[in-house]
């Protein structure tokens, strides 16, 4: 313990003598997690002391802006940024007990605080936000027979909202009704309420009338040529928003390609297990691309391609009420299992 405090005092002596800057502050909160990303000028050095539900973490030498945070229905009560005489304090106030881990990232330099549950089966998925892809002045795909992807979507999101709810959760849609959300307003809705899980549902479409099948995707780099092309398709939606509401898609450098990004391959599995389980199209697996709809998106997300409406006999399939609901109800098994498994894992951080 004293050549602990030796240090943190060496420390704090050696960096008053430069101008260290935490130069921004990050922080997500929902009920199994929270994180809080600083962004400073130098490599980061720190001091920790825990107590039952308060974590204090040190930066001896910064300076930032002080701040308080407070979340209503989260792990995380709040979170206090405290400038004092010879260090920084990020206080992060929990509603139970937890666990902690903290790493660094560079380019530029990040010290990342995560805080989850000490029992992790109190983990609850409760939420559940469906994004039915396209909308308004965006038709997204038009298929075979001249049927649009924006319409197919819509209508297996809504069978899937009841499929849902009757299972007990809280289902929320990003569009009810044929028009035009930007992507960036959709990742808002989602964090605003907290949601714990996000499903995107989309369409596929092919210069190949011979395409067919489902896929479902997470937020990572793409590691095929048709993966690429569908995310290149499916984000192409940016240029018909609001300049003024355009945002920065700095993709590869956000954090949203580390966080939750076991749950949410996990989350693809299951559904593509279940979709493969019921329907008579080919399964063509889980894959990963930079889709700018799942990113920075506070929880599992995923976005699921449940059918090529460029494919005739499939884009008829596609148009037929039933199948829209066999395809809604494969979804809502997939994502059941998903939160039961989340339930059972006690004592493994995903």
């Amino acid at each position: 313990m004293r050549k602990s405090i030796g240090i943190f005092l060496l420390l704090t002596f050696s960096f008053s003598l430069f101008s260290l800057e935490i130069k921004g502050v990050r922080y997500s909160c929902s009920p199994s997690k929270a994180r809080v990303v600083l962004t400073l000028d130098s490599y980061p050095y720190y001091n920790v002391e825990r107590e039952e539900k308060t974590l204090k973490v040190y930066l001896p030498g910064y300076e930032g802006e002080e701040k308080k945070i407070t979340f209503p229905n989260s792990l995380v009560s709040s979170i206090k940024l405290v400038a004092q005489p010879v260090s920084f304090l990020v206080e992060v106030n929990t509603t139970c007990p937890f666990q902690y881990q903290i790493f660094r990232l560079g380019s530029p330099e990040r010290l990342v605080i995560d805080i989850f549950p000490q029992n992790l089966s109190s983990i609850n998925i409760r939420k559940v936000v469906i994004d039915p892809g396209h909308g308004g002045k965006d038709p997204g795909a038009i298929g075979w027979g001249g049927i649009k992807e924006k319409d197919i979507v819509l209508r297996v999101a809504l069978y899937l909202r009841n499929f849902l709810v009757q299972e007990g959760l809280e289902v929320y849609l990003t569009r009810r009704r044929d028009v035009f959300v930007p992507l960036k307003k959709r990742v808002e809705f989602a964090n605003k309420i907290g949601a714990d899980l996000f499903i995107s549902i989309h369409c596929n479409s092919s210069l190949s009338r011979r395409a067919c099948g489902f896929e479902t995707y997470y937020l990572s780099e793409a590691l095929d040529d048709h993966a690429r092309a569908v995310a290149r398709v499916e984000n192409s939606v940016v240029k018909l928003e609001n300049p003024v509401e355009k945002w920065k898609l700095t993709i590869l450098e956000d954090l949203s390609l580390l966080e939750f990004r076991k749950e949410s391959i996990l989350l693809a599995q299951l559904l593509q297990e279940k979709l493969d389980a019921c329907l008579p199209t080919p399964n063509r697996g889980v894959k990963s691309a930079l889709f700018y709809v799942l990113k920075g998106v506070h929880a599992p997300a995923v976005l699921v391609e449940i059918g090529f409406i460029s494919n005739p006999w499939e884009a008829r399939m596609l148009r037929k009420s039933y199948f829209q609901r066999e395809i809604a109800r494969c979804i809502s098994e997939g994502i059941v299992k998903f939160t039961r498994k989340i339930a059972l894992r006690e004592n493994e951080i995903l």
